[in-house]
C-alpha cells in the first residue's frame, strides 16, 4: 500500500497519479466519515460531492477503485459508472445504494457496471473488504492487459528477427534450407517460453484472489484444498487421464474465483439469502470464468468452472446444461463442492454429519449429480476417508513452487 495521503481539490506535484480510491457522495457527513476512516487505514483517496466534480478529477488522475452513491444531486451511480467504462476509465466500480436500490445493483453487476455494492446502513468493514477486493481486482486486470500487450510485443519481436536472417539466406542450398528450419524452431520455441513466463505471473496473480476470498471467510477457510482431494479421489476411481486430473487441480483452486465480486452482505450472511441475492451468487461461475479467460492453456479449465453448478437434469446454472453435456469434470467437481459445502459450518447452519451428507448425494442422484460420479465418490470415500487433516496437499503451496503449473502454450 502506498503512503497514506488523502487530497480533495486541485492536485499538487507531490500527488502521485494513480490513487487508491476515488470517492463520489453528496452527503457530506458520511463523505467526510468515509474519507476519514479510508484515509487512517493507508488508503490514498480523492473525494468528489457531485459526478461533475468527479469527472473534473478524473480528467487529471486515476484510480484503482472508485466508491460512488447511487443516488447524487446531478445524476445516478450506475449512470456514472456505466459512462466510465463505455469511455474507456478502467477504474473497479463499487457502488453504494439503499434498500430500494438493491436491484437495480444486481441490474448493473449483471450488465458488468459495477464490481461490489453496498447497502446502507453498512458497516465500514464491509466497505473495507470491497475496497481491497477491488483494488486486487484492478491487478489483476492490468496483470491481464500487460499479459496481452507483451505476448504481442513479444511475437512480433521475434516474428522480426526470423524474417530479418530469412532475408539473408538463399532459397536453393540445403543447407541453408537447414538453418531456416532451425531458426523457425528456435524462435518459436523462445516465443513459447516468454508466453509461459507472463501466463504463470498471471495465474499467481488469479491465485492471489482465491486466497483473499477464503482468508475473509471462515466457513471456506480450506475448501480449495479439500474439494481438490475429493476430486481427485472420483477421479482415479474413474480412472481419468492424467490431463484431466490437472485440469481439476486448477478447477479445484479457481471455481469459486468470482466470489471476489459478490458483496460481502451477501456473500457471508448468517440467515437465508433471498430470491435476488441467491441470483447474484448464482453469477460467480462466470464472473470466475471471465477471470481466467485470458489464459488460454485454461480453455478447458474455464469450461469445468463455468459449468460446476449446472445440474445433471439440465436444472442448474448458467446454461442448463444436462447429462453429458456437462464436462465429466465439472460434473465430479459438483459432487465434491456440495460433500464439502454440507460437511462444513455455515453462516446459517451447522456442519452436516457425514451420514447425512452422504445420503443428500443420493438422494441428488440423476437430479442434482451424476450417478457414477456419485457412486465413484461414495464407494471411494468409504475407503479412504475424509480430507480432515488427512495429508492432503496444500494447493496453494504447490501452487508458489510451481509443483503443477504444467503450461501449453497456444500460439497463433
Amino acid at each position: 500500500m502506498s503512503t497514506p495521503q488523502h487530497v480533495r481539490g486541485a492536485s499538487t506535484p507531490e500527488v502521485p497519479l494513480l490513487f487508491d480510491l476515488l470517492i463520489v457522495d453528496d452527503d457530506c457527513d458520511l463523505l467526510e466519515m468515509l474519507e476519514e476512516y479510508f484515509s487512517d487505514a493507508g488508503f490514498v483517496l480523492r473525494s468528489a460531492a457531485s459526478i461533475r466534480e468527479a469527472k473534473d478529477i478524473l480528467e487529471k488522475c486515476s484510480f484503482r477503485t472508485i466508491l460512488t452513491d447511487q443516488n447524487l444531486r446531478d445524476g445516478t451511480g450506475v449512470e456514472f459508472l456505466l459512462g466510465l467504462k463505455h469511455g474507456g476509465v478502467e477504474s473497479i466500480p463499487l457502488l453504494m445504494t439503499g434498500d430500494n436500490g438493491r436491484e437495480i445493483a444486481v441490474d448493473a453487476i449483471n450488465l458488468g457496471g459495477i464490481f461490489k455494492f453496498f447497502v446502507k446502513p453498512f458497516s465500514m468493514k464491509e466497505v473495507r473488504h470491497g475496497v481491497e477486493a477491488a483494488i486486487v481486482r484492478f491487478g489483476a486486470e492490468q496483470a491481464r492487459r500487460l499479459y496481452a500487450r507483451e505476448v504481442e510485443a513479444r511475437n512480433d519481436e521475434l516474428n522480426a528477427a526470423v524474417r530479418r536472417k530469412l532475408q539473408n539466406l538463399g532459397d536453393t542450398d540445403p543447407l541453408q534450407k537447414k538453418q531456416i528450419v532451425s531458426v523457425v524452431e528456435d524462435s518459436n520455441a523462445s516465443k513459447e517460453w516468454a508466453v509461459t513466463q507472463i501466463q504463470k505471473a498471471y495465474l499467481q496473480t488469479v491465485a492471489s484472489l482465491t486466497r483473499a476470498i477464503e482468508a475473509k471467510d471462515f466457513y471456506t477457510h480450506g475448501h480449495s484444498e479439500r474439494v481438490y482431494y475429493y476430486c481427485s479421489l472420483i477421479a482415479e476411481m474413474l480412472d481419468l487421464p492424467e490431463s484431466s486430473r490437472n485440469d481439476l487441480r486448477f478447477a479445484s483452486i479457481l471455481h469459486d474465483i468470482g466470489k471476489i465480486g459478490i458483496p460481502d452482505s451477501v456473500l457471508l450472511k448468517k440467515g437465508r439469502l433471498t430470491n435476488s441475492e441467491r441470483g447474484i451468487i448464482a453469477e460467480h461461475p462466470v464472473l470466475s470464468e471471465s477471470i481466467i479467460s485470458p489464459l488460454p492453456f485454461l480453455d478447458k479449465v474455464r469450461r469445468i468452472v463455468r459449468s460446476h453448478h449446472e445440474h445433471y437434469d439440465g436444472n442448474g446454472y448458467p446454461d442448463g446444461l444436462k447429462g453429458n453435456e456437462i464436462p465429466i469434470e465439472a460434473r465430479i467437481l459438483a459432487v465434491a463442492d456440495a460433500f464439502d459445502a454440507m460437511r462444513s459450518d455455515r453462516p446459517y447452519r451447522k456442519a452436516m454429519s457425514l451420514e447425512t451428507a452422504q445420503a443428500r448425494l443420493v438422494m441428488a442422484e440423476g437430479t442434482q449429480f451424476c450417478p457414477l460420479c456419485v457412486r465413484a465418490f461414495l464407494h471411494t470415500l468409504q475407503q479412504k476417508g475424509e480430507s480432515g487433516n488427512s495429508g492432503a496437499n496444500d494447493l496453494f503451496s504447490l501452487w508458489s513452487d510451481g509443483a503443477f503449473i504444467e503450461v501449453e502454450p497456444r500460439l497463433e
